[in-house]
């Protein structure tokens, strides 16, 4: 009976509040789903030399074999509300959906053991309840059947926003920040880290420089968008 109900109440809110395209907002499929396929259509899609050449700017990016991010992320373009509500808004159900259409730009000679999602500090993540870059592993876990590993990497101490930080910074502010949570199930293996937005490199580094450390074979990155500057 519990379950009946929840299912009728989430017949409800539909029929209330349908799901709306967050760019123009026209109904999508479902709550799950944050643009419509028109609007899909048009962001701008990175292209795997964009990423290899953003990442070559930074010196400690030489971690990461290879790299790449589905779409190009502008200012208040369609992907900012979609991150917004992903990373800010209590929705990280939306980051599913998110992680199905990035597996499309994961390559198949990469041949990963586990996806692992940019860990948030234990501070952060009870001021978000919880990790976007996990939500999107989620989706690709879904997608591709290779498993989503949170447990193997940690933040052992809090950093401040990379928004907002001078490129010089960045690489000073995340540094060391990260360690494995189990080497033994690190090392020898490949793993594609995970996250949102690609802006200089210097976060998905310093996770790739601590699975390295903890004996792990390669490491990839896979993430959202790549920022536009």
């Amino acid at each position: 009976m519990t379950a009946w109900m929840r299912h009728l109440g989430r017949g409800l809110l539909r029929v209330l509040y349908p799901p709306c395209c967050m760019e123009c907002g026209v109904r999508t499929a479902s709550p799950a789903v944050p643009l419509c396929t028109d609007c899909v259509a048009r962001i701008e899609r990175a292209t795997p030399k964009s990423v290899a050449d953003r990442l070559s700017r930074l010196a400690e990016a030489e971690a990461l074999a290879d790299a790449r991010s589905l779409w190009v992320f502008d200012a208040q373009g369609a992907l900012q509300s979609v991150q917004h509500a992903l990373k800010y808004r209590n929705q990280p159900h939306i980051g599913h959906t998110l992680g199905h259409w990035m597996a499309d730009i994961v390559p198949d000679a990469w041949q990963p053991d586990g996806f692992v999602p940019v860990p948030l500090h234990r501070t952060r993540w009870l001021e978000r309840g919880y990790n976007q870059s996990e939500a999107l592993t989620t989706g690709l876990e879904e997608a591709t059947g290779i498993p989503a590993r949170a447990d193997v990497l940690a933040r052992v101490r809090p950093t401040a926003s990379q928004t907002g930080l001078p490129r010089r910074d960045r690489w000073a502010n995340v540094a060391q920040a990260f360690q494995a949570a189990d080497p033994a199930a690190v090392s020898d293996r490949t793993w594609v880290v995970v996250d949102d937005v690609l802006t200089t490199g210097s976060t998905a580094a310093a996770a790739a420089h601590a699975l390295l450390d903890a004996g792990a074979e390669r490491i990839y990155l896979c993430t959202l968008a790549m920022a536009r500057t």
